[in-house]
């Protein structure tokens, strides 16, 4: 989170096999990013010959590969009455996903049962890293496209800055960033406005307050959340964006930079358009 970094998102095209199975044959932009040598492969799975591709390619190529593993009964895997623990889990694994996660260079485990079990694969304790809990927040990993996302959750009056933050977007403005304003207030019109002379109202995009739903939405879709507040404000907005995952960009007014400062997902900055601009 410190480091500034590119992703990219490869999908290969599903096709009918032998017996209805579905699997997804190695593309050619898969091979075309090999060849580019990335790095890093990251694998969220294993049955595929895409999959299995990828990590004999980034091998060759000496690319580091990171696995994920999940124990039955967790996110997509297959349910099981058994205990979850290593003894239970790890002889379900077939030959290649233990050749996979064997060889892998980092292996993310999501939850306890998922380190015990990828221990009793064999997976060295020192190449497994437990995923942080989420605590029913949305997942951090979202569907990276052009740009960067922005996002403003709050009510649009003058001390949560929210004109300064439109500022601070037009002069940091990448190509295809985008920058969601969701919230009402007395402001409004005049952020629309002001939008409007910046010549950013294909880029600024104006929403009614949210929901909890849609918020959970919304948090999921960004990078970032902003809090550019001149004036203290209520730390919510902070505190969820950190447990959903975001990076966080919060001026030097709201009480609570203080306490996430050390964070390396958190950015604080000056409330003037300068600074947050510094900080986007």
């Amino acid at each position: 989170a410190a480091e500034p970094f590119h992703v990219v998102q490869l999908r290969a095209e599903a096709r009918t096999g032998a017996h209805g199975v579905t699997v997804y044959q190695p593309t050619r932009s898969l091979r075309t990013l090999i060849r580019r040598r990335p790095d890093a492969v990251v694998l969220d799975g294993w049955e595929s010959p895409a999959f299995r591709a990828a990590a004999r390619w980034a091998r060759k190529e000496q690319i580091p590969v990171v696995a994920s593993y999940r124990v039955a009964g967790q996110a997509d895997a297959t349910e099981s009455s058994e205990p979850s623990t290593a003894s239970a889990v790890a002889p379900r694994v077939g030959r290649g996903q233990r050749r996979l996660l064997r060889r892998a260079d980092a292996v993310l485990a999501s939850g306890a049962e998922s380190v015990s079990a990828a221990l009793g694969i064999g997976v060295p304790a020192d190449r497994i890293t437990l995923l942080p809990e989420q605590g029913g927040a949305p997942s951090p990993v979202v569907d990276v496209r052009e740009g960067h996302r922005f996002l403003f959750l709050g009510p649009l009056i003058t001390r949560t800055n929210t004109d300064g933050l439109i500022r601070a977007f037009h002069l940091a403005q990448g190509l295809g960033d985008v920058l969601t304003i969701a919230g009402t207030g007395p402001m409004y019109g005049q952020l629309v406005e002001l939008a409007d002379q910046l010549g950013l109202l294909d880029s600024v995009i104006f929403l009614d307050e949210l929901d909890a739903g849609a918020r959970a939405t919304a948090l999921a879709d960004a990078h970032t959340v902003v809090v550019p507040s001149t004036d203290e404000v209520w730390g919510r907005g902070v505190t969820e964006a950190v447990e959903a995952g975001r990076h966080v960009v919060v001026s030097t007014a709201c009480s609570i930079a203080g306490s996430v400062s050390g964070l390396p997902s958190v950015f604080v900055a000056d409330p003037a358009p300068s600074g947050l601009a510094r900080a986007l």
